[in-house]
C-alpha cells in the first residue's frame, strides 16, 4: 500500500530480520517504545535528540530499574559516550 511518498511495510515485516532489513534501508522511523523502536536503536538509526519519556537530565530509568542510560552529550561524540561507560564499569569491577 503506498499513501503518497509513505509505503506500508507491515506485510512484509513479518519476523525481526525481515523488520531490520526493512529499517536498514529507511530514511525515518517512528515508533513507540516496543520491538521496533529497540531494533531502530540496535541498527544504530536513532537520532540525537531523545524522546522525553526517558527524562532528558538524567541517566536511569524509572521503566527499568537496572538499565542505565548513557547519551552524547553533542552529536555524534561517541568517545565520551565510550569512556563514562569503561568509568562505570571500572567500577563495578572494583565493587564486586
Amino acid at each position: 500500500m503506498v499513501l503518497g511518498p509513505i509505503t506500508d511495510l507491515s506485510g512484509y515485516c513479518t519476523d525481526l530480520a525481515n523488520t531490520a532489513a526493512a529499517i536498514r534501508e529507511l530514511d525515518l522511523v517512528i515508533a513507540v517504545d516496543g520491538a521496533v523502536a529497540h531494533l531502530v536503536a540496535a541498527l544504530g538509526k536513532l537520532r540525537y535528540v531523545p524522546h522525553w519519556m526517558w527524562f532528558l537530565e538524567r541517566s536511569d530509568s524509572p521503566w527499568y530499574r537496572s538499565a542505565r542510560l548513557f547519551r552524547q552529550h553533542a552529536w555524534n561524540d561517541w568517545a565520551d559516550v565510550f569512556n563514562r561507560i569503561t568509568a562505570h564499569l571500572l567500577d563495578l569491577c572494583r565493587y564486586r
